[in-house]
């Protein structure tokens, strides 16, 4: 983005609804999964609602890791690899 440093990092919250990210300042930015779609970087043909289901699961956990609310060690085994 014009204007930014690139080491920088933005403070953004997830959204369940919309599946979006909001700063701070209340703008939106877009997902990895929106990215790499318009990019034409991600084959379709492999994608399953699980799949979207397991990446808001670990967003959730990793926000909790985050803010100090949750251990690695208190993940399920299917998500540690995920968190860490």
């Amino acid at each position: 983005m014009e204007g930014r440093d690139r080491g920088s990092q933005e403070q953004v919250e997830f959204s369940h609804e919309g599946h979006t990210y909001i700063t701070v300042a209340g703008e939106d930015r877009p997902s990895l999964h929106l990215i790499l779609e318009t990019a034409n970087l991600m084959d379709t043909r492999w994608y399953k609602p699980e799949y979207a289901d397991r990446g808001i699961a670990v967003h959730e956990l990793t926000a909790l890791l985050d803010k100090d609310l949750l251990r690695i060690g208190d993940i399920d085994p299917e998500y540690q690899g995920y968190c860490e």
